[in-house]
C-alpha cells in the first residue's frame, strides 16, 4: 500500500481459534481494507482486491476450505486447507 486516506472503521470478533479477528474496513463502501488476527499478532492481511496490479501472482493456498461454498472450485496445483493451518487430504 503506498497511499490510505480517510478513517476506516473496525469490526472485530472471535475466531474459531478463540482469539480475536479484527476487520478494517471503508465506512463509505464498505470494502474490507484489513484483517488482524490475535493469534497471527505480526502479521496483516490485505485482500487482493486492494492492489490495482493486473501482474499481481496468483494465490498458492487456500484456507477455510472445509466451509466453503459447494459451487466454489479451485484451480488444480492450490495447497487446500481445511481451516487455516490443517491441509485437506487428497482423496
Amino acid at each position: 500500500m503506498t497511499n490510505r486516506s480517510g478513517d476506516g472503521l473496525t469490526y472485530g470478533r472471535t475466531g474459531t481459534s478463540g482469539k480475536a479477528v479484527k476487520f478494517l474496513f471503508c465506512p463509505v463502501g464498505g470494502s474490507t481494507l484489513s484483517t488482524s488476527l490475535e493469534l497471527l499478532p505480526h502479521v496483516i492481511g490485505i485482500p487482493v482486491g486492494c492492489f490495482a496490479d493486473p501482474d499481481f501472482p496468483a494465490p498458492k493456498v487456500a484456507a477455510w476450505c472445509e466451509t466453503k461454498l459447494e459451487w466454489v472450485r479451485f484451480p488444480d496445483g492450490l495447497l487446500l486447507l481445511r481451516d487455516q493451518s490443517q491441509p485437506i487430504e487428497p482423496e
